[in-house]
């Protein structure tokens, strides 16, 4: 008698919607999954982020751990998230190691195995942004200039942005900050096509004129975050030492920075995100954060996107954000 296993797969994770503006909205009417938004800046916003997200265990079968399930993109080996991505589930920052393979340009988790083209990233991101003209991302790159086993990268601002260059409008779409005191509107964003904000940090520090390309902004000069370095989550709910910024400041030339607060622990762990990722642990820890510093949460930023709730929280989060800024408007 021949006993014959059969093996099914995992049921697909439920993808939280997003986007939530009327169909065929006019631009500039919908930004970010919702009309809300448009009128808040980006400073009052809230964008949902990924940690590390050319780092999967779709891809990195011979290093972990580690920091996702699945491709940042999704695709055929994302079955359980129905092929959908990052972007689809509605992360709008996106955070990338960038070193070097081969003597080619590479996202990679410091050493050069399984490592990710960023043209094809790039590619990703910039023909999801021209289905969805709505939508704004931010970019942060870290510049990793040496591996954990002594190989020294040739990573350069201007290599990168090269690959920018050859990626449909990508750089088009690219917006400068400048040295302006406020952060634009979200709406102005999306009227204009500058539908990605980028940075770096760990390279240069942009401080000398034309060291850094035109559109690639140095990171603590516009971001306050908090410490990066968790190893459990008792401190990460320790909101007076895990909260407080480490790197950046709270404002530098007159302008408001943006206040990034990391979620994740230093040695990723499925399991403990599944936790730290649900909708009500984020929202303790915003709330915890926003009291220990009195700031307001920009970016919260996770390992392993396809688990828990932060899309979610980040939609209602910037809904009541826009109806306190609504009401403070009528009443001045």
């Amino acid at each position: 008698m021949t006993t014959t296993t059969t093996t099914t797969s995992p049921p697909p994770i439920s993808i939280y919607e997003f986007m939530q503006c009327p169909q065929n909205a006019l631009l500039g009417k919908c930004c970010n999954g919702l009309e809300s938004n448009c009128d808040l800046r980006v400073n009052e916003m809230m964008f949902a982020t990924g940690h590390n997200l050319m780092s999967s265990k779709s891809t990195s079968y011979f290093q972990p751990p580690y920091n996702h399930l699945f491709r940042f993109e999704g695709g055929s080996l994302s079955n359980e998230t129905n092929g959908k991505g990052a972007l689809e589930f509605g992360y709008r920052g996106l955070n990338f190691d960038l070193c070097e393979c081969n003597g080619q340009l590479a996202f990679c988790h410091n050493v050069c195995l399984d490592e990710r083209d960023p043209g094809e990233i790039f590619t990703v991101i910039d023909e999801y942004l021209d289905d969805n003209p709505s939508e704004v991302v931010i970019l942060n790159f870290q510049v990793v200039k040496q591996s954990l086993l002594g190989q020294v990268y040739n990573v350069t601002l201007d290599r990168l942005f090269g690959i920018m260059q050859g990626v449909g409008t990508f750089v088009d779409k690219m917006h400068v900050l400048g040295n302006a005191t406020e952060w634009p509107l979200m709406k102005t964003l999306v009227e204009n096509g500058e539908q990605i904000i980028a940075f770096h940090h760990e390279g240069p520090t942009c401080s000398v004129e034309g060291e850094c390309p035109t559109g690639l902004h140095y990171y603590f000069d516009y971001v306050g975050e908090s410490d990066f370095i968790t190893e459990s989550v008792a401190e990460m709910k320790d909101y007076t030492n895990s909260c407080p910024i480490t790197r950046g400041s709270e404002s530098k030339n007159g302008r408001e920075n943006l206040y990034a607060v990391n979620n994740f622990l230093t040695t990723p762990n499925e399991n403990v995100a599944a936790s730290t990722n649900e909708l009500l642990f984020i929202k303790e820890r915003v709330e915890g954060c926003k009291d220990e510093t009195g700031l307001l949460p920009n970016m919260v930023i996770i390992d392993f996107w396809s688990l828990g709730d932060l899309p979610e929280f980040t939609q209602e989060e910037n809904k009541a954000r826009a109806a306190a800024t609504q009401a403070a408007t009528q009443q001045a």
